[in-house]
């Protein structure tokens, strides 16, 4: 990610799709996906399981220790879901856990104190 963020309007971008793109659209497909599994396809449990590792497999490009934390966070936003029965906390927490990812670049900085 470091070579896209390069300026405040790159930092502004990729919060943009931290939290449309990472935190609302993966939680609400993985709850609808949830859905299915716990009506059709073997149960809740089954459910959390099948969407966290294909959670993670889709983050392997980053590296196997990214592919497995994401595993773990996506069980874990799942489990959250099935608990509350809303995607409200899962969305509030992956967002903000992406935005603190985006947070590490001086440019992410700037963004929010106005200094390039």
């Amino acid at each position: 990610m470091q070579n896209f963020v390069r300026t405040p309007r790159d930092a502004a971008a990729f919060a943009v799709i931290a939290v449309v793109a990472g935190g609302l659209r993966e939680e609400v497909q993985r709850a609808f996906l949830l859905r299915r599994f716990e009506r059709w396809l073997g149960g809740g449990r089954v459910g959390v399981i099948v969407t966290s590792v294909a959670f993670g497999l889709g983050h392997k490009i980053q590296g196997l220790d990214a592919a497995v934390a994401t595993s773990l966070l996506g069980g874990f936003w799942a489990f959250i879901y099935l608990r509350r029965r809303s995607v409200v906390a899962p969305v509030v927490s992956h967002s903000g856990f992406n935005l603190l990812q985006l947070a590490q670049f001086p440019e992410a900085g700037a963004l929010v104190t106005g200094r390039t």
